[in-house]
């Protein structure tokens, strides 16, 4: 089976490739698609069921990313929580370009319009 290999990683992409070419595909970050087929014969040799399907595989950082996902809302609010306290000076953290760039990514993630 041929791999065919794409330049970034998007998942839907390496899907396609595989659905439309029957080839396994993989990315430049390491995620991967494989299709399969599988024969099922019974006890006397004949043919059951053929399956077929794609085995995805992703990349450390692909497998990582709902995880830091999370992580990354979790730290979010810690500092908002500890930014709007008061306790280290008094600065309106909605204006740090840091703190707007988070909630814009987590409102994009998170398919809502920042």
């Amino acid at each position: 089976m041929a791999e065919q290999k794409i330049s970034i990683c998007n998942l839907s992409e390496v899907f396609g490739m595989v659905e439309e070419q029957g080839q396994a595909a993989s990315s430049g970050c390491g995620c991967k698609a494989d299709t399969f087929t599988k024969e099922r014969r019974d006890e006397g040799g004949r043919l059951i069921a053929i399956e077929s399907g794609t085995d995805l595989h992703f990349c450390p950082l692909h497998a990582a990313a709902p995880e830091m996902y999370e992580v990354l809302k979790m730290l979010l609010k810690h500092y908002l929580q500890l930014a709007d306290s008061g306790d280290c000076g008094l600065w309106d953290s909605s204006e740090e370009q840091e703190v707007i760039e988070v909630k814009a990514l987590i409102a994009k993630i998170d398919g809502r319009e920042s």
